[in-house]
C-alpha cells in the first residue's frame, strides 16, 4: 500500500513539472511557468482545486485505514 500511495503522490507532483501536450508553441516551460499557468486559467483552476481536494481526501482515506 505504501508503494501506491509513494507512486502516487510521485506522479502528481511530477504532472506539474511536464507541460501537456494538448498546448503549441515551446515545450519547454519551466516548473514556475507551468504553476502560473494553471492557476491563471481559470479552468485550469478549479481543475487544480478539484485535484488536490481529490488528493486530501485520498490522503485521509489512507491515513484512517
Amino acid at each position: 500500500m505504501k508503494i501506491i500511495k509513494t507512486t502516487f503522490i510521485a506522479s502528481a507532483i511530477a504532472s506539474l513539472a511536464v507541460p501537456a501536450a494538448a498546448h503549441t508553441g515551446s515545450h519547454e516551460a519551466s516548473l514556475l511557468a507551468n504553476l502560473m499557468h494553471w492557476l491563471t486559467s481559470p479552468s485550469h483552476a478549479l481543475l487544480a482545486v478539484v485535484g488536490a481536494a481529490a488528493i486530501v481526501a485520498f490522503i485521509i482515506k489512507l491515513k484512517r485505514a
